[in-house]
């Protein structure tokens, strides 16, 4: 699943830059690690200290660090707690304020967990809504459409980059990422109840037919 694994390019793209700043020539192991948990320590500090901010108990931050989920993908080299840290990060710049930050950020996330291009999706939808309800059929004008387009940018530009990044893949490779998915996003448990009766039946897909003892 080559154009399925390639279209999460965030996160290696950021040990690529690691690996440049620190004048290496190539993303050793212990760079792409380095900078997967930086990312998550970025963004347990930067809960923590808004926790505070609001008045709420900085230690809710570690429910997400030290969590099963985050741990696991950490200690195998997957791209989801650093592509969970990058949201966190993108979303608390949004808050802040800094939409710059945020668009990076979130650009990032979502080329390391494509699932992620849902949320600059969702906020620009909830503009177009909140235009339409507010200057009705106006609001279908080409003028009124480039005025939300300019007011969200910010949103507009991880989505037109991960469409981008997606149509290269489909060029690259002749197929589309998600194509490759069908084994991968799947409903829940579905290929391990598969594997089990398999085994219990003596003839395992992978492994091939049992020897009777």
């Amino acid at each position: 699943a080559a154009a399925y694994r390639y279209q999460r390019i965030g996160l290696p793209f950021l040990a690529k830059l690691v690996s440049k700043v620190t004048l290496q020539d190539w993303v050793s192991p212990l760079t792409y690690y380095a900078t997967s948990l930086l990312l998550i320590l970025i963004a347990t500090s930067m809960a923590a200290r808004y926790f505070a901010r609001e008045g709420y108990n900085p230690a809710l931050a570690l429910f997400w660090s030290l969590g099963f989920g985050t741990q696991v993908t950490q200690l195998n080299g997957l791209p989801d707690g650093a592509a969970d840290a990058l949201l966190i990060i993108a979303l608390l710049s949004l808050v802040q304020g800094y939409r710059w930050f945020y668009a990076v950020a979130v650009t990032f996330a979502a080329l390391s967990r494509e699932a992620y291009t849902i949320i600059p999706l969702g906020f620009m939808l909830g503009m177009a809504l909140q235009q339409l309800h507010e200057q009705r059929w106006h609001a279908f004008h080409p003028r009124a459409l480039w005025q939300l387009i300019r007011q969200g940018y910010y949103h507009a530009i991880p989505v037109a980059i991960v469409i981008g990044w997606q149509y290269f893949l489909f060029l690259r490779f002749g197929v589309s990422a998600s194509s490759e998915a069908a084994g991968i996003l799947d409903w829940p448990l579905l290929q391990s109840l598969r594997y089990l009766k398999e085994g219990i039946l003596g003839h395992h897909s992978l492994v091939g037919t049992g020897i009777q003892a």
